[in-house]
């Protein structure tokens, strides 16, 4: 059995914006396992693999496609209590850390 790892990805910004990426998360290679879309301006996605990563794999896209958004994650491996912790504005990578 492989390691649980459970991405957690919640983006901010105008709600055209987010349903133009939910709508992008939905189909493909990429698309993701749950997502919610509340009505106050984010829109929150999870992950769950056995090989990590995705969360600077869709943080990375997201951020790189979508500039005028902010992008927050966590990603948690069940095996260990290291979380990784991520932050993307403007396009970029604000912060990327394994605690």
């Amino acid at each position: 059995m492989g390691v649980t790892v459970i991405s957690t990805i919640i983006v901010t910004g105008q709600p055209d914006r987010l349903r133009e990426i939910a709508t992008s998360l939905n189909v493909g290679t990429d698309a993701v396992d749950s997502i919610i879309s509340p009505e106050n301006g984010s829109l929150e996605f999870s992950t769950y693999n056995g090989g990590g990563g995705l969360l600077r794999y869709h943080g990375d896209r997201i951020a790189t496609a979508y500039p005028d958004v902010v992008v927050r994650g966590c990603e948690f491996y069940d095996c260990c209590e290291d979380p990784t912790l991520a932050r993307w504005e403007h396009g970029t990578t604000t912060y990327f850390c394994d605690l």
